[in-house]
């Protein structure tokens, strides 16, 4: 007979230690990668499965590094400092991508 799969995380200490462990990977690491999921999943005897989708629930944890959003707001200001009309259209084109993500940097589908 077949073993019936970890779909749950059972125990109520290891639920809450998870939630802990992902946090603290995620300031040592600064995002969430593949090998970080797998290491707390080895750390707390769960599947990789099980800690990714716990991580992608909570929309504090990060699955994809940071991009570096801040040079292009300062390209953009910059522009418009200088008052030409295309710093304006950056910042309309800016504002129109940071849209279409959402506070995790992840690309909204509509």
């Amino acid at each position: 007979m077949l073993a019936e799969p970890k779909t749950r995380i059972p125990n109520p200490k290891t639920r809450a230690m998870l939630l802990a462990a992902i946090y603290i990977a995620q300031e040592q690491y600064g995002w969430l990668s593949p090998e970080a999921v797998q290491r707390v999943a080895d750390r707390l005897n769960l599947t990789a499965g099980q800690v990714y989708s716990t991580a992608s629930f909570y929309t504090m944890f990060r699955l994809q590094p940071r991009g570096n959003t801040a040079s292009r707001y300062a390209r953009v200001f910059r522009a418009i400092w200088l008052g030409g009309r295309t710093g304006d259209r950056l910042c309309e084109r800016a504002l129109k991508d940071q849209a279409r993500r959402d506070h995790a940097g992840r690309e909204i589908h509509s």
